[in-house]
């Protein structure tokens, strides 16, 4: 795993993962995952986005995260086809009226439950989409 720290409170691991360059239907991605309670993230456009699934919800919100590129068509097209990027645990800060010394202290990242949470998460990722 590789842990990247990035100013302002933001915080990734990039996990390793089967689902790195699978390409699927959109439709079919989406619908596997979101029954599992991931969701399509706020950032995305007609060419890429995410699945997001939310670990947890305090002053700093833990995601696994899994980008995906649209291959052919869009992902709003129904026979829309993506690419899976790689997959990464995403730790964001909550800045937002909260003492410096609070931030200091959330800004360590995610805790050892969090990560393990989200790599299991990911593993069910993997079998839903690719098999066992």
């Amino acid at each position: 795993m590789d842990i990247d720290k990035y100013p302002g409170g933001l915080n990734m691991i990039i996990l390793p993962s089967r689902l790195k360059n699978t390409v699927v239907a959109y439709l079919h991605a989406r619908s596997q995952l979101s029954s599992r309670g991931y969701v399509v993230g706020g950032n995305w456009d007609c060419e890429m986005g995410y699945f997001d699934y939310v670990l947890d919800d305090s002053t700093r919100t833990n995601y696994l995260r899994i980008p995906f590129y649209a291959c052919k068509g869009s992902i709003e097209d129904k026979n829309g086809i993506i690419r899976m990027g790689n997959p990464y645990l995403l730790s964001e800060y909550d800045k937002m009226g909260l003492a410096s010394s609070i931030r200091e202290k959330n800004e360590q990242g995610m805790t050892v439950s969090s990560i393990n949470r989200g790599m299991e998460l990911l593993e069910q990722a993997e079998e839903v989409l690719l098999g066992s």
